[in-house]
């Protein structure tokens, strides 16, 4: 996903993660149970859980038929399963993909964990790379694609536009100058 700030980018990652985790649709597609390991680097800990807890109280909507308290109950038992948060606050350091220690920790956080789905959230935050160059970002998507292959995962970026940065020809518009 990449987009201005504001729009609402992790939010979005965030219900397709939780979709994908308990295996139910998402905006009407089908999802398969599957596990997820999302790791936001701009959010602290405490944001990240109440936004959790916002969006699976909306996922879990009014239980009204008993019937209905047996599939929430599964629904919550694979979220706790197949869901995997990791923060900033929860890692030594900033992440550096293009650093050999790093993709291998990773690497191994995958392995261990298993996930179908890696969301990063923010792209800029795993890189120090001038994202304008394509020779330098090239290298940084390369090791993306390695990571995807050697952990047999989907990659699910978000990009947050930088402010002021202007658009792709150099111009910037209102949004830049508030």
């Amino acid at each position: 996903f990449f987009g201005k700030p504001g729009l609402g980018k992790t939010w979005l990652g965030m219900e397709l993660s939780l979709s994908v985790a308990c295996g139910i649709p998402w905006y009407g597609l089908p999802t398969t149970a599957a596990k997820v390991l999302y790791f936001n680097l701009e959010l602290p800990n405490w944001t990240m859980q109440n936004r959790l807890n916002t969006l699976i109280n909306r996922m879990a909507g009014a239980v009204v038929y008993d019937e209905q308290i047996p599939i929430m109950e599964a629904r919550e038992k694979l979220m706790e399963e197949h869901f995997h948060l990791l923060t900033a606050e929860d890692l030594q350091g900033r992440i550096n993909i293009l650093d050999n220690a790093m993709v291998c920790h990773l690497q191994e956080a995958c392995t261990s964990i298993q996930p179908r789905l890696l969301v990063i959230d923010a792209l800029s935050r795993i890189h120090e790379t001038d994202e304008n160059s394509a020779e330098k970002f090239g290298q940084v998507l390369a090791r993306l694609d390695t990571l995807r292959l050697s952990t047999r995962c989907a990659i699910l970026l978000i990009h947050h536009d930088r402010k002021g940065n202007g658009d792709a020809h150099g111009k910037g518009d209102e949004m830049d100058a508030l």
